[in-house]
């Protein structure tokens, strides 16, 4: 195979995977499901909240400090089908800033949720 073929082909393959992605700025971490049929999953241990899917995570990564995160905001920005988020963990998700999650088919909450002071957790 030539090399130009092989780099063709990497390249062809890249661009049709689907990945979840995230974003990380002011403490509000936005994870973006990407895929039909994703099922994502964000635990928090007490000291990292971590993100784990079933495709390619994209963008910011998938470990955040538990301190830094204030919000935390799930979306499904193409209305993609058959979506599955949960929360889950040892310890509850604290967020001063609130949580957000729209477009998403079916959510799991196996985690407590606070939100406080004036923030809210919107559906």
């Amino acid at each position: 195979m030539s090399l130009f073929l092989f780099v063709w082909f990497f390249f062809t393959l890249i661009g049709t995977v689907q990945a979840a992605s995230t974003a990380f700025s002011g403490g509000v971490l936005t994870i973006s499901l990407d895929a039909v049929n994703e099922t994502a999953t964000l635990s928090n241990d007490g000291t990292n909240i971590t993100l784990v899917s079933n495709v390619i995570i994209s963008g910011a990564g998938a470990v955040f400090s538990t301190a830094s995160v204030n919000k935390v905001v799930v979306n499904n920005p193409g209305g993609l089908s058959g979506q599955t988020f949960q929360f889950v963990g040892t310890t509850a998700f604290t967020l001063s800033g609130g949580l957000d999650v729209s477009g998403v088919e079916f959510i799991g909450v196996f985690n407590s949720i606070t939100a406080t002071g004036t923030s809210s957790i919107e559906e």
